[in-house]
């Protein structure tokens, strides 16, 4: 488990992602099979499955949460590492869930003769063969039970993408069954049977699949624990009643409505439900991933922390359920005419479902977090004393007598628990205030959806919208969301998980088809050059991090690997001369330049390097070497990490900057933009790089603490030694980057020519070699500077330009392409492409 994030928040968008992908399988049977057994059977049969379905749902309650429990203590014991801990919570399950399959079982068979003969129709139950629908439907209940101890664990390790595979897998062979089935002439007990056969053998794969994930998780008799299993029996009890009040509002008003309206009616109010309940199980697939992550951020993290998830968690909870919602309540009504026909469209019932399920819906993810931390059991014993006394008041204050009336029977109750009640609580608990929850989480969301979700009803009303034109707007709608969302919602780490997710597939397809190899071969006789600056070891990560990224020593050599099999390395020296027709061009040619001089390129880079024959070409600013200083990037980056001040703040004529120092995300997007500003306000380098300098000394001052003190032994910011530049092999250049790493553009004539020959003039003394290579720092120059380095002797420069160099291509402005952080060796294949074709600063750069 060594280097594994145990948290699970690093494969939380892969996570949710794929769990939404898989559940278009339940989404799309979830349309088709009532629109077939409707066709095929009749409505009486469609409201009769129904039914059947109610009945199963509550005896799923006798689980009482413990199999899906169980993923909290598998994410928490493996996070502690607590291997005996981790076997005794599973062998005590296992035990628990033989039990209770054995007890679904007997009440499925007393079931399934009891309510035939006293609550349906005896003419309608025969005709149907009820009892062997409640048999089969109790059996694959009691399936699922026996093996739930895998789910448990799979998704404790937060693979939920393979468990929802799998369970998409297994239900669409399911469906595909039953739907034979129906157009075969079969009725809904063979449907029933089905559906129990897939049960069983979803659940023998995903066992197999729990054993492959997580081979510690053994099964022994000997382990099981009287105490732990009335511990997770306790903690599932609680965990189930907080969130079963909707499944208790949802199926007694089915089967208040059923005694009072009959089962066409049923029928006709089940059909929105079972879409608000889409909605709602495709929010689950969200809020059921921070259970585990929740525990596990409270052990390693803390409560501040788990705060902030906490918010999070809110926000993007009401983010994902708020459109959802608002096109179903806009355009519902098209989807049941279309789906079931006329005559099972009633008006305002679409709206009123999909509107009253909101609150309730986007609230969902803090009783996930409050389980994920056990701290959930007066939250479950508060909601369901305030639904048992809602429920009926709300039952007599409307004395329903349609469907419309029941809607808000069901809903209404449910807004008050879930929606209101329960998160109060909630914050209270984990310390947050209700002003400060609701406003940090829901305050950017209401703000860009509000407006959007009331044009689109306004637009939607004035035109009368139709199929087409339904779907015109509400895929404007759509786009328009997610952009603002993805703007001004998604934190920076989200956005690079969903890109990285994205690039993943994309790559994927193109790798397959080979079209990626293609591409490349076209440009075969281009030379790319790969830039870089510090490589570090992921084991040795010093006293401090860097916001801005760094490379580390196994993605260098995966990337290398990869590369390694296309392409061949050569030197600068070999680039610029094929480039300039000195020697014959080479297809499939590659340089890797590293730019600023840190030490660990020669530590822990340049072996790497040589085990792929790469050559090893380097630019110097040759002060920080000779004087033994940090950059002022580094300088300043420490300084304000380490700062005490509350309130950094950069001030002189040009710049009145303010720093957010609250996170490290907040950093290091705040020393970004500082860095973009200072670049763009300061003509003058020199004079930027001076105020700045003495604005870390300030911060250093304040707090005790210098990156100069610790310099010499920083795997980050210590540059090389003069005794590392010598003795480099043939094929290794050594080139310039001036002597105090300034802007060309940021200085004036007399010190361009002070900077490009001193430095070219050191590092010759040093390597006793000529320095013929030059590189621009931060990229900058222009047409006149060009003519500068071309006096001082320099026969290449490099340039922050994408792109790749072909033969006739002016060598003093070599295109470069930044070196991929945070991807995997196939990867670079998609970056490279996306660097030759497209156009810089596109979403996948």
């Amino acid at each position: 488990m060594s280097g594994e994030d145990l948290t699970g928040k690093s494969k939380l968008v892969r996570n949710v992602i794929t769990s939404w992908l898989s559940y278009l399988v339940f989404l799309v049977a979830g349309f088709v099979m009532p629109h077939q057994i409707d066709g095929q059977l009749g409505p009486a049969e469609l409201g009769l499955w129904d039914f059947c379905w109610t009945l199963v749902n509550y005896l799923s309650l006798s689980a009482i949460g413990i199999g899906s429990a169980l993923n909290r203590y598998v994410a928490k014991y493996r996070a502690e590492q607590n291997i005996p801990a981790l076997q005794q919570a599973v062998s005590t399950v296992i035990c628990i869930q033989i039990g209770l399959s054995i007890l679904v079982v007997l009440f499925a068979a007393i079931g399934s003769w009891y309510i035939p003969i006293h609550f349906v129709d005896a003419e309608i139950a025969a005709k149907t063969n009820l009892s062997a629908v409640i048999a089969w439907l109790g059996l694959a209940l009691a399936f699922q039970f026996l093996f739930d101890t895998s789910r448990g664990i799979v998704t404790g390790v937060h693979r939920w993408d393979y468990f929802n595979a799998l369970n998409a897998s297994c239900y669409l062979v399911a469906v595909i069954g039953m739907l034979s089935a129906l157009y075969l002439g079969y009725g809904i007990d063979v449907l029933a049977m089905i559906y129990a056969i897939m049960q069983l053998v979803q659940g023998i794969f995903r066992s197999v699949l729990a054993r492959i994930l997580c081979p510690e998780a053994v099964f022994n008799i000997k382990l099981v624990d009287r105490k732990f299993g009335l511990e997770i029996a306790s903690f599932g009890l609680k965990s189930i009643v907080i969130s079963i009040t909707g499944l208790l509002a949802i199926q007694t008003t089915n089967i208040l409505l059923m005694y009072k309206l009959g089962p066409v009616a049923l029928a006709v109010f089940t059909r929105p439900i079972a879409l608000v309940r889409h909605i709602e199980n495709f929010l689950s697939r969200f809020t059921f991933i921070l259970t585990p992550i929740a525990g596990t951020i409270e052990s390693l993290e803390g409560r501040q922390k788990l705060k902030d998830f906490v918010v999070d968690s809110a926000k993007y909870g009401l983010a994902f359920s708020l459109p959802a919602v608002v096109l179903f309540a806009v355009f519902g009504h098209h989807i049941i005419e279309l789906w079931m026909g006329a005559s099972y469209v009633e008006e305002y019932l679409v709206a009123i479902l999909a509107l009253g399920f909101l609150l309730p819906m986007s609230q969902s993810a803090i009783s996930r977090v409050l389980i994920g931390i056990d701290e959930h059991g007066p939250a479950a014993l508060l909601s369901i004393v305030s639904l048992t006394i809602f429920y009926p008041v709300v039952w007599l204050l409307l004395k329903p007598t349609t469907t419309q009336d029941f809607a808000l029977l069901a809903v209404v109750p449910l807004s008050l628990v879930n929606g209101v009640i329960v998160p109060i609580y909630a914050c209270r608990r984990i310390g947050l205030s209700v002003f400060e929850y609701v406003s940090r989480a829901f305050t950017k969301v209401l703000a860009i959806g509000i407006p959007l979700s009331v044009s689109l009803a306004i637009l939607a009303e004035m035109y009368s919208a139709g199929w087409l034109l339904s779907i015109f707007l509400g895929a404007i709608y759509l786009l328009a969301i997610s952009a603002l969302y993805y703007k001004f919602i998604l934190p920076v780490t989200y956005q690079r998980q969903l890109v990285g997710f994205v690039r993943h597939w994309v790559l994927t397809v193109v790798s397959i088809s080979g079209v990626d190899r293609a591409l490349l071969r076209a440009y075969s006789n281009h030379i790319p050059i790969l830039k870089l600056h510090g490589v570090i070891d992921e084991s040795d990560t010093g006293r401090w991090q860097p916001t801005w990224d760094r490379h580390t020593a196994k993605q260098l050599d995966q990337v290398l690997a990869e590369l390694d099999k296309r392409f061949n390395f050569i030197s600068l020296d070999e680039a610029v001369d094929m480039l300039r027709g000195i020697r014959s061009m080479q297809r499939h040619c590659m340089v890797i330049t590293f730019d600023d001089g840190y030490k660990n390129n020669i530590d822990i880079a340049l072996p790497i390097l040589k085990k792929y024959d790469c050559p090893f070409n380097l630019f110097v600013s040759t002060r920080f070497v000779s004087e033994r200083q940090p950059f002022w990037i580094d300088r300043l980056d420490y300084a304000l990490q380490q700062s005490t001040e509350a309130d950094a703040k950069f001030q002189s004529d040009h710049i009145d900057f303010q720093f957010e120092l609250g996170t490290r995300e907040k950093l290091a997007e705040s020393y970004k933009n500082f860095r973009r500003q200072s670049a763009t306000e300061y003509e003058d380098d020199y004079l930027r790089n001076e105020l700045i300098s003495e604005f870390a000394t300030r911060l250093e001052e304040s707090s005790g603490k210098r990156l100069q003190d610790e310099f010499e032994s920083d795997v980050w910011s210590q540059t090389v030694l003069v005794s590392d530049l010598q003795g480099m092999g043939d094929r290794d250049c050594i080139g310039a980057h001036t002597v105090n790493h300034v802007r060309l553009e940021g200085i004036n004539t007399k010190q361009i020519d002070y900077e490009l020959a001193e430095s070219k003039q050191t590092i010759e003394e040093w390597t006793k070699k000529s320095c013929v290579h030059f590189c621009y720092p931060e990229g900058e120059y222009a047409a006149k500077h060009i003519e500068h380095v071309k006096a001082a002797g320099y026969l290449s420069a490099c340039t922050s330009n994408v792109g790749v160099n072909k033969q006739g291509d002016d060598e003093f402005q070599l295109k470069r392409i930044p070196f991929p952080v945070g991807i995997t060796g196939k990867e670079v294949r998609y970056h490279l492409l996306r660097n030759i074709l497209l156009k810089p600063g596109s979403l996948f750069v």
